[in-house]
């Protein structure tokens, strides 16, 4: 038997914060009132149009933080 989780569409990306080095969006949820809007990890939110169009209208919304290695002697 398989299970699949529920997975719900997004309305709109309200706002993005780095919570423990970590992006998230706050997302509005479509058919959901404002008291449901949560903040959601970057890998959860499966909206990359509303993502592009959020970071469109607000270029300097904190966005991912890039990675890089440091090279050890």
């Amino acid at each position: 038997m398989v299970y699949r989780e529920s997975e719900y569409e997004v309305e709109e990306i309200l706002d993005s914060q780095m919570y423990y080095l970590r992006l998230q969006f706050l997302v509005a949820w479509k058919g959901y009132g404002w008291e449901e809007n949560l903040w959601i990890s970057t890998n959860d939110v499966h909206a990359p149009d509303l993502i592009k169009k959020f970071y469109q209208t607000h270029p300097k919304a904190p966005q991912q933080i890039l990675t890089c290695k440091v090279a050890q002697n």
